[in-house]
């Protein structure tokens, strides 16, 4: 019932990176969700190069869109399945897509010294399964969102479970990834 975002404006252009910050509860993670359509604004509007969202056919919207929620999916399954859920319309075979995606996560220093690597399993959900810690989970979580070629990426809180060195390493590599979204 509450308003949560009153009188916001600005725009984002190509290849900008845009950081939101504020104090939990103001409205930071609504916005992502705006921003990709999951909810639409009671008041006002979103456009994209200046047509509004609604306009958008909402499957062909969502398929430029790569996101990642700080209460990202954590999948008992490969590790190369975890990835591949980031764009499920690739092709199978496709393994280096999948290992790009996670050297550019920074998740592949992790994947090499799994018992498997892409193929060991995640989570104790199965007898053979590894845990991560949450830092690694969002690697991999990260390594899903640069999966797809999408030409929006939106990140909400996307390195909060990492370390200070593995964040700056993160967002430098993802600066350099964004230069054409």
């Amino acid at each position: 019932e509450a308003t949560v975002l009153k009188d916001i404006t600005f725009n984002i252009k190509p290849g900008e990176v845009v950081a939101l910050v504020g104090e939990n509860g103001s409205g930071k993670t609504t916005l992502a969700k705006l921003l990709c359509r999951l909810y639409d604004p009671t008041r006002g509007r979103i456009s994209l190069e200046g047509i509004p969202l609604e306009q958008f056919d909402i499957d062909a919207l969502r398929h430029e869109i790569s996101v990642i929620f700080q209460d990202f999916a954590q999948y008992n399954l490969s590790v190369d399945d975890n990835i591949r859920f980031g764009n499920i319309d690739m092709p199978d075979p496709d393994s280096t897509a999948v290992k790009n995606a996670a050297m550019n996560a920074g998740a592949d220093r992790i994947i090499k010294n799994l018992p498997d690597q892409y193929q060991t399993i995640l989570g104790k959900l199965f007898t053979d399964g590894v845990e991560l810690s949450m830092g690694q989970w969002q690697m991999i979580a990260l390594a899903r969102a640069f999966l797809r070629d999408a030409r929006i990426i939106v990140l909400d809180e996307p390195t909060s479970s990492l370390d200070p060195s593995t964040e700056y390493q993160v967002f430098s590599r993802f600066r350099n990834l964004m230069e054409t979204k």
